[in-house]
């Protein structure tokens, strides 16, 4: 794993915003995977502004979705449109919520949509909680490598989620992980090492993944 780190986290946004959005132009647009947050805010916020993306030529699908629907507070879907600019706005939402009855019940419609999408993903960008998860992939969760989609429940509400599997993330050009502060470092780094983790089992898969990171929480 590659590390870049960075004073506070707008410029840890604007470093890999640059580089995703310099991707999207190289391939004149493309898929991408991108998670909620506070930290991925500022990234959107960055690459919905960048110059020259062709935006109308990009889909963005977010890394995982609580269930429920996309003008709930709590909704990746949502978070995503509100943080996209105009321009950026031409995007494809891919949506993961469909409305359905449970995470578990939509599985398999979410594989078939994902596998008729043009992969690979231009860019993957992914968080990572205190507890060492990525997307909703939890520590001690059931799920193989080569699974696109999956259902999980998280220790918060909402806990009834679907999130993006191995399968998917690692179909990926490039994989980024953002985080900020000391404590997602030290969360990032001991998940890193126990193979068995999500973080873990992905690195395997991509061992070339980049981490930006920044030093400061603001």
């Amino acid at each position: 794993m590659i590390e870049r780190i960075f004073p506070n986290v707008d410029v840890c946004a604007q470093a890999l915003a640059a580089d995703v959005a310099a991707a999207l132009r190289e391939r004149d647009g493309g898929s991408l995977v991108v998670p909620g947050g506070s930290t991925p805010a500022a990234f959107l916020r960055a690459l919905s502004v960048a110059a020259g993306v062709p935006w109308e030529n990009v889909t963005i699908a977010p890394s995982d979705e609580r269930w429920v629907s996309p003008d709930h507070p709590f909704s990746n879907q949502g978070f995503i449109a509100r943080s996209l600019s105009a321009a950026a706005a031409k995007a494809v939402l891919f949506p993961l919520f469909t409305g359905g009855e449970s995470p578990a019940a939509a599985v398999a419609d979410c594989a078939e949509r994902i596998a008729r999408l043009s992969l690979p993903w231009v860019a993957t960008v992914l968080g990572v909680g205190l507890d060492g998860h990525i997307a909703s992939l939890f520590p001690g969760g059931e799920f193989e490598d080569d699974a696109l989609c999956c259902a999980a429940r998280a220790p918060v509400a909402p806990v009834e989620r679907l999130s993006l599997g191995l399968g998917a993330l690692k179909q990926s050009e490039r994989v980024f992980l953002l985080t900020s502060g000391p404590e997602k470092e030290r969360a990032v780094w001991t998940a890193a090492r126990d193979e068995s983790s999500p973080l873990g089992r992905l690195l395997r898969l991509v061992p070339n993944m980049g981490h930006y990171h920044a030093l400061a929480d603001i």
